[in-house]
């Protein structure tokens, strides 16, 4: 049974995504998460952690903070909830999650014009009378998940 071609494209983007995330865990020394969360069954690929799956001598809890950025804002979040949780995780992951609380990277304007255009049109910048490309200093509890620009629409 063939599946309907706009739920085709998903389906692939779906695996595709699953392929990023689990080469993020392995590349990141958490390949053992990839066969835990059964994404090993559900996609095709197939690949054992090796050795060298941990280029560097960084700690645990340190692997997974750098996973958490690498696979996004949402990820991020978790970490950044995760953090303040002494129920769920010892001190030297809470301790290292919290630097996800803010040191955040900001993401060049660069890679956010195209998003704006999607969202708001081809001619976003001129639905503006002023725009400022500089990122706004943002809250730490927003630092992850939002990125603020100042600028003033044309009208209301």
């Amino acid at each position: 049974m063939a599946l309907p071609p706009g739920r085709e494209l998903r389906v692939k983007s779906h695996l595709d995504r699953y392929k990023q995330m689990a080469e993020i865990l392995y590349r990141n020394g958490l390949g053992y998460l990839v066969a835990a969360s059964g994404l090993e069954a559900r996609i095709p690929f197939r690949r054992k952690a090796q050795p060298g799956d941990r280029p560097d001598h960084a700690s645990s809890p340190e692997y997974l903070r750098r996973a958490l950025e690498e696979l996004g804002p949402t990820f991020v979040k978790l970490g950044q909830l995760l953090s303040t949780r002494q129920d769920l995780l010892p001190p030297r992951y809470q301790q290292e999650l919290a630097k996800l609380q803010d040191n955040a990277e900001q993401v060049p304007w660069e890679q956010i014009l195209p998003v704006l255009q999607g969202a708001l049109g081809e001619q976003v910048l001129e639905r503006f009378s002023s725009f400022d490309t500089t990122p706004s200093p943002a809250p730490p509890s927003g630092r992850c998940t939002g990125q603020g620009y100042r600028a003033t629409t044309t009208s209301w």
